[in-house]
């Protein structure tokens, strides 16, 4: 279950702050990996999208 939840989720989240644009790509990044999963609904990922 560990490796699976990391390949969605991934580790750019790590250190992110978002600070920064670096940050935001990184929170970004995150986000996209939990809306290819069907964590999120497709209108809850719309809305991220749309909010960038």
């Amino acid at each position: 279950m560990t490796s699976t939840t990391r390949s969605i989720v991934g580790t750019s989240l790590i250190g992110a702050k978002g600070a920064t644009s670096k940050d935001q790509d990184a929170i970004d990044d995150t986000a996209a990996g939990l809306c290819a999963a069907g964590v999120w609904t497709s209108s809850e990922c719309a809305a991220h999208g749309g909010a960038r």
